[in-house]
């Protein structure tokens, strides 16, 4: 395959005839620095400056950001379960203290902290729905908030005599953090069964009769408890029912069948 290439046009001598240049001719002196040149307001023509207020109108024109406000806020700490586990126990006295702190001149607009408990038996923990709450004195920037109330029962009825840790935990809903005290070990006495036990009991006798005065004599009859059904029977000769009773307890008394004969409201 012929490749053709452009011939010069026949107007006249080539370029390349008719350059005066010169292979190696180089004229070095239009890169040298012209100092005898005229000036421009003074400065040579060719020579950088800096003025020198350069980096000052830099910060005018990029000023640096502010720093960052501190927040301001709640700080809680020292939670503590001050009664002694020895006195600790269910529906007994207890004391939490904690540390509350206004941070960066804050004022809380909540002057309540709260306190729950955890408890763990057997290695889980369960978190009891009763709070408690203290009262924060907004003119002070550090204190200690004192919390006291009654121990309150575990969500999970522990066994009389088992070992229950309590965990106390402090919050603020404008605090920064929750803080919680370090746990503590009771053994846990039932009082209600304890209270059930030494109860005083007396002895009832009831004796159930028509409107009209006649007897029932072999009638059903069952007695309720505080609405739950403590003993069922049969009336005596007497048209009478026997029951153990507590002091702080109700009664009522049914006949089966036969709607409510009589309510016992001696107490």
């Amino acid at each position: 395959m012929s490749i053709l290439r452009a011939s010069n046009p026949d107007t006249g001598a080539s370029l390349l005839d008719r350059s005066t240049a010169k292979p190696g001719s180089l004229d070095l002196s239009i890169f040298e620095k012209n100092s005898k040149a005229g000036s421009s307001r003074g400065r040579p023509i060719g020579q950088g400056t800096v003025n020198s207020n350069y980096l000052q109108q830099c910060r005018e024109d990029n000023p640096a950001p502010p720093p960052a406000a501190k927040k301001a806020s709640i700080r809680l700490s020292k939670c503590k379960i001050s009664t002694s586990k020895e006195a600790l126990n269910i529906d007994k006295p207890f004391d939490v203290t904690c540390q509350v702190e206004f941070i960066n001149d804050y004022t809380p607009t909540n002057a309540k902290v709260s306190i729950s408990f955890v408890t763990r038996i057997e290695g889980k923990d369960y978190e009891c729905r009763e709070k408690f709450y203290g009262i924060i004195d907004l003119g002070i920037k550090d204190q200690s908030v004192l919390v006291s109330d009654k121990l309150p029962k575990p969500p999970i009825k522990p066994y009389n005599g088992e070992t229950v840790t309590y965990i106390a935990i402090m919050r603020h809903p404008e605090a920064e953090n929750e803080v919680q005290s370090d746990p503590i070990d009771i053994v846990v006495t039932d009082l209600d069964e304890i209270s059930d036990q030494n109860e005083h009991i007396e002895d009832r006798t009831v004796e159930i009769k028509t409107a009209d005065g006649g007897t029932l004599i072999g009638a059903n009859y069952i007695i309720c408890e505080n609405g739950n059904v403590l003993k069922m029977g049969v009336l005596d000769e007497k048209s009478q029912a026997r029951y153990s009773a507590k002091q702080s307890c109700k009664y009522s008394i049914y006949l089966v069948n036969a709607g409510k004969i009589e309510k016992d409201d001696a107490r």
